[in-house]
């Protein structure tokens, strides 16, 4: 796979994230259509699928305001300009993906989908190889010491 770079001063990921959980949505979707699993009473659906959302929304808000207050660019393939260390990121140093997660599995519930349920590992090892570890060596290599003490200290996920 071919990396995508809006500037050479970028960490190479393989695609921008939000595009890449949407392609998985839209694949899932379309198995779903074509052949239908529920998982999900009706009535269950939402009282899982909307905490979701809101989690999901709510994490991404915060994120992105760490990143704005910090002066950095938000979309993946843009250099860093600052390794970003306060509010959400003292607790997971990938707020974003987390949320982008969160929502896809709000929009699985919400859908009824046991399709888009099966494609999330699939989803979250091509996140994991094709973007983390691709960003986790560009912040290494441009951040030094100040990201290897912030890995050590703060976790992936959670």
């Amino acid at each position: 796979m071919n990396a995508i770079a809006d500037t050479p001063d970028s960490p190479g990921v393989i695609a921008r994230p939000p595009l890449i959980f949407l392609a998985f949505l839209v694949f899932g979707t379309a198995l779903h259509l074509l052949s239908p699993f529920p998982l999900l009473s009706d009535w269950l659906r939402p009282v899982l699928a909307l905490p979701m959302f809101a989690g999901g929304a709510s994490v991404m808000a915060a994120a992105v305001q760490c990143f704005r207050r910090a002066g950095t660019n938000i979309p993946t393939p843009m250099p860093a300009r600052r390794l970003v260390t306060a509010g959400i990121y003292r607790y997971s140093r990938n707020p974003m993906y987390l949320s982008l997660s969160l929502v896809y599995l709000g929009v699985a519930l919400a859908e009824n989908s046991l399709w888009l349920l099966l494609l999330f590992l699939p989803l979250q090892l091509i996140l994991h190889v094709g973007v983390i570890l691709r960003e986790e060596a560009y912040l290494a290599d441009r951040f030094g010491f100040d990201y290897q003490r912030y890995r050590a200290r703060v976790p992936r996920w959670l």
